[in-house]
């Protein structure tokens, strides 16, 4: 994909790309059928911003991945946002093995300054369903963003989202 869905305070991605576009699910899973092929890769990294931008078309992925029985391992970027425990598990179904999420601060005043567009609660809720189906996680952090208290940042590393990591 290219483009992001949100507009983050501190992100240029939606100056660079003005629009969230992404390939298809069948154009992507023919993508890595001829790498598997051709190169006999078995793992790969998406690099771009977000490969849940579009979940109708990632529930597509999954679905061709898993039908297919082609066996490989994916990861990469995702925002966070509400994602079905199904979904979720259809991933993972599907090969995934790792994401990495800009949670950026535990502070939900320090979120809606960045413009991140979620609340704790639903980060909390992904972040421990995504560990609980066995998909290693790991998020971004920013320190010092304007307006950042001590308190705010206390709350990045003592709140509920280091434990979502213990379950």
């Amino acid at each position: 994909s290219r483009g992001c869905i949100n507009k983050c305070a501190f992100c240029s991605e939606h100056r660079v790309f003005e629009f969230y576009r992404s390939k298809s699910a069948k154009i992507i899973f023919d993508e890595i059928q001829y790498q598997i092929k051709k190169y006999h890769i078995r793992s790969f990294s998406f690099k771009d911003s977000l490969f849940n931008g579009n979940l109708k078309n990632l529930e597509e992925f999954c679905d061709i991945a898993i039908t297919s029985k082609e066996k490989f391992s994916w990861n990469g970027q995702i925002l966070i946002r509400k994602m079905s425990k199904s979904l979720i598990s259809k991933m993972k179904e599907a090969g995934l093995s790792g994401v990495s999420m800009g949670l950026e601060s535990g502070s939900q005043k320090i979120v809606d300054i960045m413009n991140k567009n979620f609340s704790m609660s639903t980060a909390y809720q992904l972040i421990k369903l995504l560990h609980g189906t066995g998909i290693q996680t790991s998020v971004n952090i920013i320190v010092g963003f304007p307006g950042e208290t001590n308190e705010d940042f206390l709350k990045t590393i003592n709140d509920k989202f280091v434990k979502a990591f213990d379950q």
